[in-house]
């Protein structure tokens, strides 16, 4: 009898977690990080690629954390406003956002840091385009 209660109880438990799991999953909780972790994370990597120096550092933190706490905004708007999920206009906002950050950064970094910035983008954009399968959206300068 003790086995059987014991086998009962383990199985009580490991439906609790998974629904626990799915639960954060759908509501996003999973791996999320404070605005300025994002941020500081962010200073971290480019500090390391780019061989930031301590003002260029914290100006770049200024930057990063502008938009992190512009998307956390944006993503919160867009979660509570009930609506169906539009990709396309969420990928034209993101991309003009990036645009934007970008043009903030670049006035922080040198000539060669803005080139090495530019080449680390590009190859980003090609990760994830490996990891969804796609090709590459046509479009841009031309």
């Amino acid at each position: 009898m003790k086995k059987f209660s014991f086998a009962i109880m383990m199985a009580l438990l490991f439906v609790a977690g998974t629904v626990m799991a799915q639960q954060q999953q759908r509501t996003g909780q999973r791996g999320q990080f404070s605005t300025s972790a994002r941020a500081e994370r962010e200073v971290e990597q480019l500090k390391t690629s780019l061989s930031l120096n301590e003002q260029q550092a914290a100006e770049v933190f200024k930057i990063s954390l502008k938009y992190a706490q512009q998307d956390s905004v944006r993503m919160v708007e867009m979660r509570s406003s009930g609506q169906e999920f539009d990709r396309e206009a969420f990928m034209k906002q993101r991309e003009e956002t990036t645009k934007a950050k970008t043009e903030e950064l670049n006035k922080v970094f040198t000539v060669d840091q803005q080139k090495e910035y530019a080449k680390q983008l590009e190859e980003a954009a090609q990760r994830r385009m490996q990891r969804q399968g796609g090709a590459p959206q046509q479009g841009g300068n031309r």
